[in-house]
């Protein structure tokens, strides 16, 4: 069986007049030279998916299609009208969309971090006050409630 590459680290870098920055050297390969960088769900980061899993969400979301039910409007019109189309260079420098560097008041440090198939990029702001809320008592909690480390083959845990 082929092992799955999960991205994960948390990596800062800057950002330029121009809105370019770079991604992480660790998940150049992994995201590939077309990426889509959306509005996250919770609306406090942005999220970076690879071309091929964003067309699985958007197929899922076609799926959903119905005009009458405002509910699934409304997920479409997030998800659809806050997501772009970006190219990354051979250095994996590409530029964040100047709608989503507005949102945030994006200026200069960010922090991108991955998150299994896909990455986020928060404002050094937003990712500090994220990472204070949590102690190390709520993620043992939520570790344990969800059996993160339990064997996919048997119930014990590590």
């Amino acid at each position: 069986m082929a092992r799955r590459y999960w991205l994960k680290g948390e990596y800062t870098h800057t950002i330029d007049q121009k809105g370019r920055t770079y991604l992480p050297a660790r998940f150049r390969d992994v995201l590939g030279e077309n990426v889509v960088v959306s509005l996250g769900l919770s609306d406090d980061h942005m999220v970076i998916y690879p071309d091929f899993r964003y067309d699985e969400i958007a197929a899922n979301i076609e799926d959903l299609t119905d005009e009458a039910n405002e509910e699934v409007m409304h997920l479409r019109d997030h998800i659809f009208g806050n997501s772009y189309d970006v190219e990354t260079d051979k250095t994996g420098r590409f530029t964040i969309p100047p709608s989503l560097r507005n949102r945030f008041d994006m200026t200069e440090e960010i922090v991108i971090v991955g998150d299994g198939d896909k990455a986020k990029i928060w404002t050094r702001d937003m990712y500090d006050k994220r990472q204070s809320g949590k102690g190390v008592q709520d993620i043992q909690a939520l570790a344990s409630k969800y059996k993160i480390f339990k064997h996919r083959d048997d119930d014990d845990t590590l």
